[in-house]
Order: structure tokens, then C-alpha cells, then sequence
């Protein structure tokens, strides 16, 4: 968990990535952004598996998609720092925690 001078040089970070632009694949909005974060840590891991055992732990409504007859589970745990509006300081002990994706 990051605080005080950490937290505004990673709102600095955040604010500079508007400028680096040639990686992506889309332009940037017109309009202005309202919040920043950054995602440290990350970990993409995926598992082939069954849909049908899928299924049994993915609430009823939800839709297990398939890749060729295949369904994937993928799971992200991160870290996310400097969470924050606009305009405004990452607050400490707020502003960064842990999370984590289950993904199907």
C-alpha cells in the first residue's frame, strides 16, 4: 500500500498517460476524464475447463461463454493505487487496496 509522496507521483503517472497515445489502437475521448487509477501487480492467469463444470458455480442468468467448445475461467487479482477524482489527491489508506477478477 502506497502513501503520501507516493500517492501524488502516482497521480502524476496517471495524468502523463494521456500524452502517450501511439499504443492505442482508438483516439482518446473528446470528453474529459473524471477518475484515475493505476493497476499494479497484475496477474492474467486462465484455465481451460468444461462448461458444464462451469456452470454449476456461475449464478443462474449468467451466460458461461465458449471459445471452439471451450469455456475459460480467467482470474486477475491486482492491486489497485491512487484511485481518486479529478482534480483531487489520492487519499491514504482509501485510495489503494487489493482486487480481485473472476472472469468466465
Amino acid at each position: 500500500m502506497i502513501v503520501g509522496l507516493d500517492l501524488i507521483q502516482a497521480a502524476a503517472r496517471q495524468g502523463s498517460t494521456i500524452e502517450e497515445t501511439g499504443h492505442r489502437p482508438w483516439p482518446l475521448p473528446d470528453t474529459p476524464w473524471v477518475m484515475g487509477q493505476t493497476w499494479d501487480d497484475l496477474l492474467f492467469a486462465h484455465w481451460r475447463t468444461s462448461a458444464d463444470a462451469l456452470r454449476r458455480h456461475v449464478p443462474e442468468g449468467l451466460e458461461v461463454q465458449e471459445r471452439d467448445g471451450t469455456a475459460w475461467l480467467g482470474v486477475t487479482p491486482f492491486e489497485i493505487t491512487g484511485l481518486r477524482p479529478r482534480g483531487v489527491l489520492p487519499l491514504p489508506f482509501v485510495s489503494s487496496f487489493r482486487e480481485l477478477n473472476v472472469r468466465t
